[in-house]
């Protein structure tokens, strides 16, 4: 059995916070908000700075990339994309089983 050091878990807590955090503040946008505005809303939700760099990230899009089954990019190629939260229907349901396989579920 593999042993996870305390601040290895502590430190996947405080990503789980970090990607509950990011939802909250992209649910007080149902239409979606830009990367360039995405700060700012963030802070105004949650009345602090985003920093990245804390939580292991060099990016808002790798974290995003990381939340990619409840978030969606629209309009990568643009100057300025819209992130927006996906809705249930949208999310993919995988079953997960106790030895750790996955299923995906139609």
């Amino acid at each position: 059995m593999l042993h996870q050091k305390p601040n290895q878990r502590l430190g996947e807590h405080h990503g789980l916070v970090l990607k509950e955090e990011i939802l909250v503040a992209l649910l007080q946008q149902p239409s979606g908000v830009t990367f360039g505005k995405f700060s700012g809303v963030f802070h105004k939700t949650h009345g602090y700075q985003l920093k990245l760099s804390r939580h292991g990230y060099t990016s808002l899009q790798s974290l995003l990339e990381d939340m990619k089954d409840l978030v969606e990019v629209v309009g990568k190629e643009t100057q300025d994309p819209l992130i927006r939260y996906r809705f249930p229907s949208h999310h993919q349901l995988v079953e997960m089983f106790p030895d750790g396989s996955e299923s995906e579920i139609s």
